[in-house]
């Protein structure tokens, strides 16, 4: 079973430039502040063929609170039921 997390690169972005998240990717290392937002455009839309033949596809945006995380986390479960 494959499951595609769907996040929209603004939203990941945001993500990587919360304190010391971005150090934690090396790959990341040269890239500026300002550049990042095409970076991850451009991964994104390279692996965009290969994640869109995951099983289930899933939108991972609201992952912002701990009640967010937890209603996420609910849905996506009941999502994959099925599938165990």
């Amino acid at each position: 079973l494959t499951v595609w997390l769907n996040t929209p690169p603004e939203r990941i972005v945001e993500r990587l430039l919360l304190p010391g998240l971005k150090a934690l990717r090396p790959t990341l290392a040269g890239i500026a502040d300002d550049g990042l937002l095409d970076y991850v455009r451009l991964g994104l839309a390279e692996r965009i063929p290969c994640y869109d033949q995951a099983v289930v596809h899933f939108d991972a945006t609201r992952l912002e609170s701990a009640a967010q995380v937890e209603e996420t986390a609910r849905h996506l479960a009941a999502l994959l039921r099925p599938y165990l």
